[in-house]
């Protein structure tokens, strides 16, 4: 918390501490008669800096009436107005009440949510029209619900009013407490400035866009389960370079999307992290997407992890990549999705926490990055086990991870080597020598001399459509994790450049030949880890020269299910997995692989020969 929050909320309390003592407590109700008493609320709110009791705090309580005790806030009309900087807690119930906040721009309004439900019925529940932060903090222990109507009032859509809870200024959510959000409006959660997600057990609905933080989103812990007809997460600026971002980690994530499950115009980071995107149109779509840990599983009907400009829609985009070459993104329907909300039962504990900071939460979330996620036995489930590698599990994710002993279940093959006539030698290829073409395994010289030739021209990925001058300033990076990826589109699309340094990676791509499992309009650099690629061999083309030796498999088909297996001249299995989807190519990237070495790549019942 900046020193200018800490000191505004030690004064809050001061002041509430002098006007209690010397002064009487103010009450309002929207009913004139009655006599009904609200009760000061006992506990503790937390903040690094200072544990405050909230029994001084002002009570709001919903019910058939509203009863306010304390100063800071009137009530009319079925409508709470808190007017001044302090801390209030909501208690109750009410079918029919809404929260306005409007107070000194320089002033943080807290809200502790305390097993209170509230719905209303003319626009969004809370509505913080101007502060310098509004806070809302789930109480530990208590079960807490704000949803709007499906219609609001000729007011709340003159004033742009879009979300159950929404805020023209900063807003911050966290508490050891659940909260259910339902946007049943448009959107579920809503700032124009920065949204900050601390910790908390929290479940959102939305008739569109769940989370929008149009400056930033910061999630930093919790347990959050998102279920968005539109985007589930989604931060729009890109004027301003220091905003438009999402950062997460910390965090144990559930989102099923109709569009984009995470959206940002500049930048996407995750730190670290469970987040499993159950289905979606695209998974994670920004100009430049940092992964820097976390176990990530994505199920998306078009591309599921995409770098593209920022200011542009899918729609924009026209031709790009190198890796699968060039491709027109077609308009998909925002509504299509068919999903499940998971039942998240884990829960969070501890003192409740108002600080607005960027600092992780140590007991909450899926691990910090001292102590990296692992992954989880069994959970991969449709998607897939990672690939498996003989020598002991993978434990620590600061260094490369390890494939645990076994067969892995569902995920991709280990593709081979192209031969040179495997690689499409039609109009399609660019820059092949089209000398090099061995019905089997080719001319090893040549086919180096053309990924190499690839490399230099830009076409990277083999070279279809791979043009340079159409890639962007942008890259996708990753640094490590576990990375699970089932795409109908394109798995990994940049439209820039793509880094992959550490991390076990598996891609299955799409089962037609109009998409590919990865597709790099500009450069490639694969530096170490593990990378396992599975799909169609229509649009995939190599890598080109990389650090990182790569066996390639072109044109043996496997099915869903099939273990692909890489075994040495000795029969050692060196790298495994099992295949998502039906398709016909296979790639196998790791620092196990020695380069210009023969191996062997079981498929199902068949073996091929693969040159790395």
């Amino acid at each position: 918390m900046r020193r200018r929050e800490i000191a505004i909320i030690l004064s809050v309390v001061m002041a509430f501490s002098v006007c209690l003592s010397g002064c009487s407590s103010k009450k309002s109700s929207n009913s004139s008669s009655s006599s009904v008493t609200a009760q000061a609320s006992s506990g503790i709110v937390e903040t690094e800096a200072k544990s405050y009791d909230i029994s001084d705090a002002t009570t709001i309580s919903f019910g058939d009436d509203i009863e306010i005790d304390g100063e800071g806030a009137e009530s009319s009309d079925n409508k709470v107005s808190i007017t001044k900087a302090g801390i209030y807690v909501l208690e109750g119930e009410s079918d029919d009440a809404s929260i306005e906040v409007e107070c000194s721009k320089e002033e943080d309004v807290i809200l502790v949510l305390k097993d209170v439900s509230l719905q209303s019925k003319t626009g969004p529940v809370i509505n913080c029209i101007q502060s310098n932060k509004l806070i809302i903090n789930l109480y530990e222990g208590t079960k807490n619900s704000l949803s709007d109507s499906s219609d609001y009032s000729d007011e709340a859509v003159e004033n742009d009013l879009t979300a159950a809870v929404y805020s023209k200024d900063d807003l911050t959510i966290n508490g050891a407490g659940e909260l259910t959000v339902t946007g049943n409006y448009k959107d579920a959660v809503s700032t124009k400035d920065d949204l900050n997600i601390k910790s908390g057990t929290i479940s959102i609905t939305a008739a569109d866009d769940a989370l929008v933080g149009k400056e930033s989103i910061e999630i930093t812990g919790g347990t959050i389960d998102i279920k968005a007809e539109n985007d589930a997460i989604k931060s729009t600026e890109y004027q301003d370079t220091e905003k438009g971002f999402i950062t997460i980690e910390n965090t144990k994530l559930t989102i099923n999307a109709g569009d984009d499950a995470i959206h940002s115009e500049l930048n996407i980071t995750i730190n670290s992290g469970d987040i499993s995107i159950e289905s979606c149109e695209e998974g994670m779509e920004s100009q430049n997407i940092t992964i820097n840990n976390g176990i990530i599983n994505i199920v998306a009907k078009d591309d599921a992890v995409n770098i593209t400009e920022a200011g542009t829609t899918s729609s924009e985009e026209s031709f790009g990549g190198g890796f699968g070459g060039g491709h027109f993104r077609e308009n998909s329907d925002n509504n299509s999705s068919d999903t499940d909300n998971k039942d998240n039962t884990q829960q969070n504990s501890g003192n409740t926490d108002t600080q607005d900071n960027t600092q992780k939460s140590s007991d909450e979330g899926s691990g910090d990055m001292d102590n990296p996620p692992q992954r989880p036995d069994g959970e991969n489930s449709d998607m897939g086990t990672p690939p498996q590698r003989p020598d002991g599990e993978n434990s620590d994710m600061g260094t490369p991870p390890q494939r645990p002993d076994g067969e892995n279940s569902d995920m991709g093959t280990p593709p081979q080597r192209p031969d040179e006539a495997n690689a499409n030698t039609d109009d399609s290829t660019q820059n092949q020598d089209e000398s090099s073409t061995d019905s089997k395994t080719g001319s090893e010289n040549t086919r180096k001399d053309w990924f190499e030739k690839g490399q230099k021209d830009g076409s990277n990925f083999g070279g279809r459509g791979g043009m340079m001058e159409n890639a962007i300033d942008g890259t996708l990076t990753i640094n490590n994790g576990i990375i699970t990826i089932d795409a109908g589109g394109d798995g990994l699309d940049s439209n820039g450049n793509l880094i992959v340094n550490n991390g076990i990676i598996t891609v299955s791509g799409s089962e037609n030949g109009g998409n590919s499992a990865i597709d790099v309009a500009g450069t490639v650099e694969l530096n170490g880890g593990e990378l396992y690629v599975s799909g169609n061999q229509g649009m995939a083309e190599s890598p080109g020269s990389t650090s990182l030796s790569y066996i390639e498999v072109r044109g043996t088909s496997f099915s869903a299910g099939d273990t692909i297996k890489v075994t040495d001249k000795k029969g050692n299995e060196v790298y495994s997995f099992k295949a998502a989807k039906s398709g016909d190519y296979i790639l196998v990237a790791g620092e196990d692989i020695e380069s210009d070495t023969t191996y062997t790549v079981k498929i199902g019942s068949e073996e091929v020969e693969a040159q790395s």
